[in-house]
């Protein structure tokens, strides 16, 4: 092979990735400018806005959550010293692992009327529900929270947390009104990272009988058979 060739074929190799990668974006895109059936239309009208609501607080508790174990658990991987830390701090990653759907299996399971925690206690909180799936796409996608704001944290918690414990701040101030502001791009990064993949969830919503948008997309392609109609809600 030639050096030419190679230097054509090392050109277009970034190419042929490019366009693979931005295929379905294009599409959605193009399905915009499509002519539509009435099927946007009447899915904007009736169930539209329940989509729209049911996505966005489940967006709204999973940030919350995220952000409430994420950089709480940053911190304490970051900048204290305890018997097991290291293995914390990599165990608390991997939720990461887990599909979220099948962590939504596992805790209806758990939580079902003939599970442990209803044995145990005589009742269960509901899974099947706007909070249930709330739970379960935080503890799936808190992680991204809490690698992005441990690895702000790692790299300047020390002289930092010294300067602040030198004009006597507390351990929990210093993290609170010194690290954390410090790292707040870092957690926006990571926060940002667990809302896409909340709101792209399906297996969830779909399993706790919620309707987000990602259920509406699915639901108007193979439920009304209307692919353009799925795009443009996408």
């Amino acid at each position: 092979m030639n050096a030419d060739v190679r230097r054509f074929l090392s050109g277009l190799a970034p190419l042929v990735v490019a366009a693979a990668i931005a295929a379905p974006l294009l599409v959605v895109l193009a399905s915009v400018i499509a002519p539509a059936a009435g099927t946007s239309a009447h899915v904007w009208s009736t169930t539209g806005p329940l989509y729209l609501a049911n996505t966005a607080a489940l967006a709204l508790m999973v940030a919350a959550g995220a952000l409430a174990l994420g950089v709480p658990t940053a911190a304490l991987a970051a900048i204290t010293e305890f018997p097991g830390r290291r293995f914390l701090a990599v165990a608390l990653a991997l939720p990461l692992a887990v599909p979220a759907y099948i962590a939504a299996y596992a805790y209806g399971d758990l939580a079902g009327p003939f599970g442990p925690i209803a044995a145990v206690f005589g009742a269960a909180p509901d899974v099947k529900s706007l909070p249930g799936a709330a739970f379960v796409l935080t503890l799936a996608n808190y992680p991204y929270v809490y690698l992005a704001a441990r690895a702000s944290f790692d790299s300047r918690s020390g002289a930092l947390l010294e300067a602040a414990r030198a004009q006597g701040a507390s351990p929990a101030r210093a993290v609170l009104s010194v690290l954390a502001p410090a790292g707040r791009a870092a957690i926006m990064g990571g926060l940002a990272l667990a809302l896409m993949e909340t709101v792209a969830d399906y297996g969830v919503a779909d399993y706790a009988g919620v309707p987000t948008l990602s259920v509406g997309v699915f639901r108007t392609w193979r439920g009304l058979g209307d692919l353009v109609a799925a795009s443009q809600i996408a």
